[in-house]
């Protein structure tokens, strides 16, 4: 088992490691754990499978609802591990009663809801079922990143990560002391800090501590800023996102980059059975991966270059062993370097076979093009006519339904709007292309006034709240925001060379540079100014202060503590990578937290309610 304590922030995972091994050991006998699928790969980030075993559990299985669940022949009882919510009662209890001779516990995730109980009294399974709640909290994703992993549909609901998130703060704290200064920008962020004053009166409050590694949080809506999500970001890591999924640090590769990998491993005379047993394994992509570390944050006009200039180098170092005279020298070459490059050698292929593959799906959809009118867009340059004269190519082309939507989406914010006689012709081309059921779909993104017309937007200036079911009057509108904060450069001040970036708009080619970023970024460099800040964002602004420094100071980065910003709705991959350009520039050091980590297309399922993902 990983000691937790030695990784940053690790008391953390280990309080929440050690709670869980205390509810196994309360159920007594052997078990088995049946995890929500949603929870899996989190759980398998805080127990393995050997601890599990040390405390009494034979197996541990995904939950199927579709059909029995085998368990293992030796448990004799049954553990469910599940998120708290109506719906996963119900399921609870039909299983349950399909089975009334099995033993068996629940363990809530984050909290055990009284409607959750209150089902299992209606369908009279209460008493045969005992009851426990666990928080999961911060799962490390890496030294710097942090996640809930909330499920998208949860967190985009308008209550679904607010205690989860509210919890998670209030653990933090109550470890490593109370955090003296906080930032929050948004509706969201501020229903979060209200939660969390609840939770300090009922579990009591942090006291502060000089050993706090955090001297700054932010605490930051996602409702902000979805033009972040909408632009297609050209980060390494973020069109890795795009195209095969990271989940909780771990990818899966499809076929044909396994293809790839098997033409060039039998090509260097690797046994093609050990090949396949690896097939559709998951990656797990974190620093220890030399060459990932080395370009995950990349633009991907750098990434490339780089994996050539690898090749040659591991190829050089090769050839260091046909160079000794001595026995003894071989000999240190293959204890000390021959494992290490062959491990960046198949890591090498890895990345290259998968950037073929990212760029080889890019041109087919005709990337470059998207990209011209996405940077247009969000400079306010767009011709609208042309804007949708390409998303009907796209739709000729049946290209993804939900990479048109957020096109055409960002359009609308970005314009307070769409003429409607364009608009209208759009929704009629988009049904005819991908069917009725597309319908609920487009009034939904209409309702949250992600695809409207100027007509209805034109005496109005709320901006859309991306992840609640209502948008909030009297938000600031995107155009405003990105005016008010300089998110786009001028003509003048656009600058193609990526290979080593000193803005955090790289990310998306130097077009934009997401909003919550540029807030830490200005807070960092010149203080917080919540008067300027309340006219940006219309006032949703709060500031607390737990110590005699005054929270309008700008942070010391020679104090040596941490900088926490926490995403309530969900981080991108292009934010964490600008937030990491912005603490290497500045040498300061930025801890993320999010609910989750984006992607793009589910989002913008989860905003058009589609049950079916």
């Amino acid at each position: 088992m990983e000691n937790f304590i030695d990784q940053p922030l690790g008391l953390v995972s280990e309080m929440t490691r050690r709670e869980f091994v205390h509810i196994l050991e309360t159920i007594s006998g052997t078990k088995d754990l049946v995890v929500d699928r949603t929870l899996l790969r989190a759980f398998d980030r805080i127990a393995n499978m050997s601890l599990l075993k040390q405390h009494g559990v034979a197996g541990v299985i995904p939950l199927r609802t579709d059909g029995p669940i085998l368990t293992t022949s030796e448990a004799q009882k049954r553990i469910y591990l599940v998120r708290s919510s109506l719906q996963m009662a119900k399921t609870l209890c039909s299983l349950i009663r399909s089975e009334p001779n099995l033993s068996c516990a629940v363990i809530w995730v984050d909290r055990m809801l009284a409607s959750c109980s209150k089902e299992f009294e209606l369908h009279g399974v209460s008493g045969l079922v005992e009851e426990y709640d666990w928080s999961l909290s911060l799962v490390t994703i890496e030294s710097d990143l942090f996640s809930l992993e909330i499920p998208l549909h949860l967190s985009t609901s308008s209550t679904g990560d607010i205690f989860t998130a509210a919890n998670s703060l209030w653990q933090f704290q109550s470890l490593y002391g109370q955090i003296p200064t906080v930032y929050g920008i948004g509706e969201r962020s501020d229903e979060v800090w209200r939660v969390l004053r609840r939770l300090y009166v009922e579990k009591g409050e942090p006291r502060a501590s000089p050993d706090q590694p955090v001297s700054h949080l932010f605490v930051l809506d996602r409702a902000l800023d979805n033009a972040s999500v909408f632009l297609t970001a050209l980060t390494y890591e973020s069109m890795l996102h795009d195209t095969f999924g990271i989940s909780c640090g771990k990818v899966t590769f499809s076929g044909d980059v396994e293809e790839r990998l098997k033409r060039t491993t039998g090509e260097n005379g690797i046994n093609e059975v050990e090949n396949k047993t690896s097939k559709s394994k998951p990656v797990l992509l974190d620093n220890n991966d030399a060459v990932f570390s080395a370009v995950r944050n990349s633009h991907m006009t750098a990434v490339f270059p780089f994996l050539s200039s690898k090749a040659k180098e591991i190829q050089n170092n090769y050839g260091k062993g046909t160079s000794f005279d001595q026995v003894s020298d071989m000999k240190l070459f293959v204890s000390n370097e021959l494992k290490s490059l062959k491990l960046q050698h198949r890591q090498l292929e890895t990345h290259i076979c998968a950037c073929e593959v990212v760029l080889e799906r890019t041109a087919m959809v005709n990337a470059s093009e998207r990209l011209e009118i996405e940077q247009a867009i969000i400079a306010n340059t767009a011709d609208l006519n042309t804007v949708f004269e390409y998303a009907e190519n796209c739709m000729l082309m049946d290209h993804s339904p939900w990479q048109i939507l957020l096109l055409i989406c960002l359009a609308s914010m970005m314009n307070n709007g769409l003429p409607g006689k364009l608009l209208n012709s759009f929704k009629e081309s988009f049904i005819s292309s991908y069917g009725i059921a597309f319908l609920s779909v487009l009034n939904t993104l209409s309702k949250k006034k992600l695809l409207m017309t100027r007509s209805i937007l034109s005496s109005s200036t709320s901006l859309p709240n991306v992840i609640g079911v209502q948008p909030h009057e009297g938000n600031s509108t995107l155009p405003f925001i990105v005016k008010r904060l300089s998110l786009v450069p001028a003509a003048t001040e656009f600058v193609n060379d990526f290979k080593n970036p000193q803005k955090m708009n790289y990310v998306f080619s130097g077009a934009y540079t997401p909003v919550m970023c540029q807030v830490v970024a200005d807070v960092m460099m010149q203080g917080f100014n919540i008067t300027d800040l309340k006219k940006t964002f219309n006032g949703k602004v709060f500031v607390e202060e737990n110590s005699f420094v005054p929270a309008e100071r700008r942070p010391d980065s020679r104090m040596r503590k941490a900088i926490m910003v926490f995403f309530c709705g969900g981080v991108t991959y292009a934010e964490i990578a600008a937030l990491r350009l912005l603490a290497q520039l500045n040498s300061f050091r930025i801890i993320i937290v999010a609910t989750n980590i984006i992607h793009r297309e589910t989002y913008i399922k989860c905003l058009g309610d589609v049950s079916q993902l």
